[in-house]
């Protein structure tokens, strides 16, 4: 792996809903099948979703 490439993580910017006002974005580890998801309204996150598919927070609130 070269210098620019070896971070073992990433975060990419994804076009997943119609809302202009919310920001969507996938992360994990580079190579992995699963990834988390993120959704940010501002600079609120308004959902938060793990690689092993367990919601973190649902509509800017956290899940018990």
């Amino acid at each position: 792996m070269d210098e620019q490439n070896s971070d073992p993580h990433f975060v990419r910017p994804i076009e997943y809903n119609n809302e202009s006002w919310l920001t969507d974005f996938i992360f994990g580890q580079r190579g992995s099948c699963s990834h988390g998801h993120a959704t940010l309204s501002g600079a609120g996150l308004w959902y938060l979703r793990d690689e092993q598919g367990k919601e973190i927070i649902k509509n800017g609130s956290i899940i018990d």
